[in-house]
């Protein structure tokens, strides 16, 4: 047998047992695709949400095929809006919150919501399938952007900053642009020479040829980097987020956490955690409330200061709090606690309040509305300081402070835990820890 027949014999084995595995499921419709206008429609809404098990399976229980096997508007229709339904992440309200934050987000990028900061245009970018549009879909508009632009070597670099409840950068989105911006993913956590050279090589213009040129691509970054996100993000340590346990993708659900692989179903979610659920709101449906855009979630910063004695303030934004609506009061009441632990006795010390917040109905209902500056929203916030307010956790002195218990602190290392929820909508901050010195 010739070479080109056992060649052709070789190739029509594997077409075989290819073929005999399945095809591979097409998840993006063809323009041929009876259906294509309305599944388009969807994914460009929801192409970035749709699970791996959706893409592959459907939805077996309810008979509903994969996605890019459907081929009737009757069984699209089920696939939809179950697909919304089990994102719903309170069932019990008329209203899908998900998908009216989400349709929000799509009315921003049709908007071009962010075009007054130059370069930051959605269309321009690959529209609803581009990266920028991903990020925004995910977690609307960044809290800070910086650029780095016109450079001689080095792409135009823009960075979407997200920060967490403490004020670290929980995301740092780099993108450059090359006929249009694109993500940065080259997050290797191994520094070896040619891992660093390949970082380089994706945002310059030009191919280095030799090592000199490395060396001034680095230093045009570094030049042009007023606020250090880009050596962060693209030099050293090069990394995607403050906290080492988030990665741009590829969680795995446990100990690493994927900022754009798609977020479970909310239905799932409550399901699996539903045994540890510890505070549910009760019936509001005859009370009047303001609510924040967030669904469990309150976004507050402790800021402290640490000079010596640790002096603690708390930040919120207007628009972040749940406000309950008493005729011309807007009112909201927060349960704080912070616990210190003394890192070599163990010895534990708490502060606790309830803490009540009250503006003008007229205030608050202007203020969440926020401003715009220089072409970005911006935020009205609150500034509370917490050092001289009662302290009511149990065992403490009457009348004694926040301040009297940093007083009486030893110094040294403190491991500090903070916990803030709402008492009557239930949402909270979460729990965040954080180690201070006391001098």
């Amino acid at each position: 047998m010739s070479r080109i027949s056992c060649l052709l014999l070789f190739v029509l084995c594997f077409l075989l047992l290819t073929g005999c595995a399945g095809q591979r499921i097409r998840f993006e419709p063809r323009p041929t695709d009876p259906l294509f206008n309305e599944k388009t429609e969807f994914l460009n809404s929801y192409r970035y949400f749709v699970t791996e098990n959706e893409r592959k399976n459907g939805y077996l229980e309810l008979d509903i095929r994969p996605f890019g096997l459907i081929d009737n508007p009757d069984e699209l229709k089920r696939f939809i809006d179950y697909f919304l339904e089990i994102r719903d992440p309170n069932p019990n309200t008329p209203e899908n919150e998900f998908k009216i934050e989400k349709e929000k987000l799509i009315a921003g990028i049709q908007n071009e919501v962010l075009f007054a900061q130059t370069g930051t245009n959605f269309e321009a970018n690959g529209d609803f399938r581009g990266d920028m549009a991903h990020v925004y879909l995910f977690y609307g508009a960044p809290h800070q952007i910086e650029k780095a632009q016109n450079m001689s070597r080095v792409a135009d670099l823009m960075a979407w900053i997200y920060f967490d409840v403490r004020g670290y950068p929980r995301f740092v989105f780099v993108f450059y642009d090359k006929f249009g911006y694109k993500l940065f993913k080259r997050y290797e956590g191994i520094n070896t020479t040619e891992m660093y050279m390949e970082r380089l090589r994706e945002v310059v213009k030009f191919y280095p040829t030799s090592i000199d040129e490395y060396l001034e691509i680095e230093r045009e970054i570094s030049f042009n980097d007023q606020s250090g996100v880009f050596r962060f993000a693209i030099i050293y340590p090069n990394q995607f987020s403050y906290y080492s346990d988030i990665v741009i993708e590829g969680g795995n659900g446990k100990t690493r956490f994927g900022a754009l692989d798609p977020p479970e179903p909310a239905a799932l979610t409550a399901a699996r955690y539903k045994p540890i659920i510890i505070g549910q709101p009760e019936d509001l449906s005859k009370r009047q409330f303001l609510y924040n855009r967030f669904h469990s979630f309150v976004p507050a910063k402790l800021n402290i200061s640490k000079d010596n004695r640790p002096s603690f303030s708390l930040i919120l934004n207007y628009e972040d709090v749940d406000w309950e609506i008493k005729d011309t009061v807007a009112e909201a009441v927060l349960d704080i606690s912070i616990s210190f632990q003394d890192k070599n006795t163990r010895a534990t010390r708490e502060f606790a309040v309830r803490l009540p917040i009250r503006r003008p109905r007229q205030e608050v209902e202007l203020k969440i509305k926020g401003v715009v500056v220089n072409g970005l929203p911006a935020s009205f916030s609150m500034n509370i300081l917490l050092d001289d307010i009662q302290n009511f956790a149990s065992g403490s002195e009457s009348g004694a402070t926040l301040k009297n218990l940093i007083d009486s602190l030893e110094s040294g290392s403190e491991v500090m835990n903070v916990y803030l929820q709402h008492i009557v909508t239930k949402k909270s901050a979460g729990g965040w820890r954080e180690e201070i010195i006391v001098k």
